[in-house]
């Protein structure tokens, strides 16, 4: 098996519980093409927003791949506020989105 792949489903593991039974499976299994699907690229942010399969791994869509698009949206808002081409109100509202409270906090 490709070490790569792997190492980086492995450190997907910690990251997302969520997936964590799906890809034990797949690495257990040793299915180099299933973890190179999952794990050669990542979901792009299209006209249509982020698309894609549910699952483990940064080429599907998933609770991580959603915060790390958020967290970059947030920096890209208050880059603009910074610059006063925006409300710095916008980015510190998606900074207080329920994806960012422990789920005992969560509406």
């Amino acid at each position: 098996m490709d070490e790569g792949v792997v190492a980086r489903a492995r450190a997907w593991l910690a990251a997302d519980p969520e997936t964590r039974a799906e890809l034990f499976a797949l690495i257990e299994a040793h299915d180099l093409a299933a973890l190179d699907d999952r794990f050669a690229t990542r979901l792009r942010f299209g006209t249509a927003g982020l698309r894609g399969e549910i699952g483990a791994g940064s080429n599907r869509m998933n609770r991580v791949l959603v915060r790390v698009a958020a967290h970059a949206v947030f920096r890209h808002l208050s880059g603009l506020a910074r610059q006063k081409r925006c409300s710095s109100s916008s980015a510190s509202t998606l900074g207080r989105t329920p994806l960012y409270l422990p789920e005992t906090r969560r509406p």
